[in-house]
């Protein structure tokens, strides 16, 4: 999750080890940062034949149960059977850490999904961030009000997302200042913040992104949008997750407006190019909703970089827009237009054609999806990289 950029936005891990021949590096992540236009070669690019990926096994009905039982220290309830009466909520608790957020703000939760036909990922740290700070302004209601550590914990998401980094240092002036402040000393204590090795941060990475896509909600619905603008979230699939979760959370009502919203920085890019970040995280967030483009003028806008992967566009009109780096992979484009659209680094999920001098006979790939391995009916067999199709090596 926290690698880093690199060149093309990932750690060359190949080139950092190259005095280290017989390293071995361990290198884990949540399966939702990789997708089929990024897989784990891609990302990682490790030397021929090196990569071996492992998933580790969700939690079991079984060990959920033990879990619990060992967090109550065998007290005489029923929670496994309440949390299997939940709907949605077994799904969600394959994951411990989740887990562990559940148990600790159960009864607010219970409180807020009542009569919920499902429960969402976005429910439990909802009520998990209200349990926590309740739990720290208690008694302290006077001088420290639970909407105000609400305030801070999204702010400091915010200041740590504008500078690509997740602890605050005093090499980022303006996260500094923020998380420094004198006014938020009260609020920032009762922020769940851990600290390691000299550095804060929140307890979880989730905490974080949950917190951010509660900033970047919060900035949309009070026209305050223009914050959208600060950086591309296109890379922040767990935030974008949980900004369609809050969205869906919401009435009919209230997640049109939230759609509406979304819409209308897409429109201003059409007049105002430099709020292609802007637009192209939203479009981005309606894709993910499932939101059909299907028929809409969509001509001129500046969505640079926005992953529209499996969007349903029949007969958009794209004509004149910048859609550079844009990633439509298996998006349904029947009858879309691309008249004179910037169509640079624009991935369609399909390679480029290759031309060779003699018939192709034959063609495999390696087992990690690094290496293409192309024989000709003149017997020559050529080895490409499977990522940029450069030629290696012929035999």
């Amino acid at each position: 999750d926290e690698l880093g950029a690199g060149e093309a936005g990932y750690p060359n891990l190949s080139a950092q080890l190259a005095d280290w021949p017989h390293a071995r590096l361990l290198v884990t992540s949540r399966p939702e940062y990789f997708d089929t236009a990024h897989p784990v070669s891609q990302v990682l690019r490790p030397s021929q034949g090196s990569l071996s990926s492992v998933f580790v096994s969700p939690f079991t009905p079984t060990e959920i149960e033990r879990y619990i039982a060992h967090y109550e220290r065998n007290q005489t309830t029923d929670t496994y059977k309440t949390l299997q009466a939940l709907p949605g909520m077994m799904e969600l608790l394959n994951n411990p850490f989740l887990l562990n957020l559940v148990l600790q703000s159960l009864p607010q939760l219970l409180k807020n999904t009542q009569g919920l036909r499902k429960i969402l990922r976005f429910h439990v740290y909802e009520a998990f961030a209200q349990t926590w700070f309740s739990q720290e302004t208690k008694g302290r209601e006077q001088y420290l009000k639970a909407s105000a550590c609400h305030d801070f914990a999204r702010g400091l998401a915010f200041e740590l997302f504008k500078a690509g980094v997740l602890s605050p240092q005093p090499d980022y002036p303006a996260l500094w200042d923020f998380f420094e402040a004198k006014a938020y000393e009260a609020a920032r204590e009762a922020t769940p913040l851990r600290l390691s090795s000299g550095l804060y941060s929140f307890v979880h990475k989730s905490v974080y992104e949950y917190f951010l896509a509660e900033y970047l909600y919060a900035a949309l619905m009070t026209e305050k949008a223009a914050v959208w603008n600060e950086s591309s979230l296109v890379s922040e699939g767990p935030v974008i997750t949980f900004l369609v979760e809050r969205s869906q959370s919401l009435s009919a009502e209230g997640r049109a407006a939230v759609d509406a919203q979304l819409f209308a920085l897409v429109e201003g890019s059409k007049d105002t190019p430099a709020q292609a970040i802007a637009a192209a995280n939203a479009i981005t967030v309606l894709n993910a909703a499932g939101i059909p483009f299907s028929g809409l003028d969509l001509s001129h806008v500046c969505i640079p970089g926005a992953n529209l992967q499996s969007a349903i566009c029949d007969g958009t009109n794209f004509e004149g827009a910048d859609l550079s780096r844009v990633n439509f992979n298996s998006a349904w484009l029947s009858r879309a237009s691309f008249k004179h659209a910037n169509l640079e680094d624009v991935d369609f999920g399909e390679w480029p054609a290759k031309n060779h001098e003699s018939a192709v006979y034959a063609s495999a790939y390696s087992p990690d999806g690094s290496l293409l391995a192309i024989g000709e009916s003149n017997g020559l067999i050529t080895i490409y990289n499977a990522h940029t199709l450069e030629k290696l090596r012929e035999h």
